[in-house]
């Protein structure tokens, strides 16, 4: 795959089918990579951005990469079905495997079988259609092929369907009913059903502020390597569930971690206007990158800064902010501010808004105001999390 893509790779502004599928295995593959090592508290969260990233990656080759090479590549025909069998039996796997509890031994073995086919299916896919779509296309044709792969990004599920991708590719209207309901799914089931997401959170029951907040910083560094995995093309959904958590997060420190520090005069109220400006600048530039009109340089560019930034604030936050509060506060009061902060958690927005409130009372109201809107126009981000 390396000399493949050595051989392919050259700077262009419109980034062309090639680009996009073997940017996408390498990210799958440092998931796969990493997952093994993911703390036991985070792998179900990490688990189910794998899963979302490998559906919506299938479903796009499906809808794009596929018909391609069947109407373009002689025995194209062979090739494409021969994949699209491959993925219709992981999709198979990965259907069973989020019916297994996650802490089950019989659960790593059916990763360690899921990596197996997933490597060796990126490998033949890359070994006979993206070379072939190499040999049979100019570059204008593939960079096409590139935007009408990007668009599908947008609208393809966020789980396995494994009858439904079956099918050649999901019909429009059938791929985003897909990724609408994968939404409602999730939703229900994080506030009706004792599943996964349940036992992650029930620690944070009666944890301190301190312990709540490093468990979120934790999550973040994870979203944040995922990213990073991806320098080529961070993929739409891993950049919503980073734009999801830290909207979120932003909500409840702006209503409690940073009220809290304005206690401590003046160290703690400078700290404090300067995270406000860091959460301000970090959610303009989130709200950019979930514009399709940004150029691709230009996102990577923005995508690095935004990383670079949050690197800062969370050590700020890890090393100074909580440290000052946990020095001065006794434990009940930081429990207390738990319970506070966790309360904050579950009425946040989930998109950006980076030009709302910034008080302790006024982010209180507008994080309501706005997440009820998020929810009436139906905007709300995917699987976000209060655990």
């Amino acid at each position: 795959m390396s000399i493949l893509w050595s051989l392919h790779k050259r700077p262009q502004i419109r980034p062309d089918i090639v680009d996009l599928v073997l940017a996408e295995h390498r990210g799958i593959r440092a998931q796969l990579d990493a997952f093994p090592e993911v703390s036991d508290q985070d792998r179900s969260e990490a688990f189910d951005s794998l899963v979302a990233e490998i559906v919506a990656h299938e479903e796009c080759e499906r809808l794009v990469l596929y018909p391609a090479v069947q109407s373009l590549v002689a025995g194209g025909a062979a090739i494409a079905r021969d994949l699209l069998e491959e993925q219709v039996e992981a999709e198979r796997h990965l259907h069973a495997m989020e019916k297994t509890p996650i802490e089950d031994a019989e659960f790593d073995s059916l990763f360690r079988r899921l990596e197996r086919r997933l490597r060796d299916h990126a490998d033949a896919e890359e070994k006979h259609a993206i070379w072939a779509v190499l040999a049979q296309t100019d570059s204008e044709s593939r960079r096409r092929l590139g935007s009408r792969y990007q668009r599908a990004r947008r609208r393809v599920p966020l789980r396995p369907h494994p009858v439904l991708s079956s099918a050649a590719h999901l019909p429009a209207p059938l791929a985003t009913a897909g990724r609408v309901s994968d939404r409602l799914r999730r939703s229900v089931h994080r506030s009706q059903a004792p599943s996964r997401t349940a036992t992650r959170a029930a620690p944070h029951r009666g944890a301190d502020l301190g312990s709540i907040v490093s468990s979120w910083h934790r999550t973040l560094d994870r979203q944040l390597r995922t990213l990073e995995a991806l320098a080529e093309l961070a993929p739409r959904a891993a950049l919503e569930e980073l734009t999801a958590r830290f909207s979120m997060l932003t909500g409840a420190e702006l209503e409690v971690l940073y009220p809290a520090l304005h206690k401590h005069r003046p160290e703690g109220v400078d700290m404090a206007k300067q995270a406000r400006l860091d959460h301000e600048e970090v959610l303009v530039s989130l709200k950019r990158l979930q514009s399709s009109a940004v150029p691709v340089t230009e996102f990577r560019t923005e995508l690095g800064h935004v990383v670079a930034v949050l690197r800062a604030h969370i050590d700020e936050e890890r090393q100074s902010m909580i440290p000052l509060i946990e020095r001065e506060a006794t434990q009940e009061e930081l429990a207390v501010l738990g319970r506070e902060f966790v309360a904050a958690l579950r009425r946040a927005p989930r998109q950006p808004h980076p030009r709302s409130l910034k008080s302790g009372l006024g982010a209180r109201a507008s994080n309501s105001v706005l997440a009820r809107l998020e929810r009436l126009f139906g905007r709300s981000a995917p699987e976000a999390r209060v655990g």
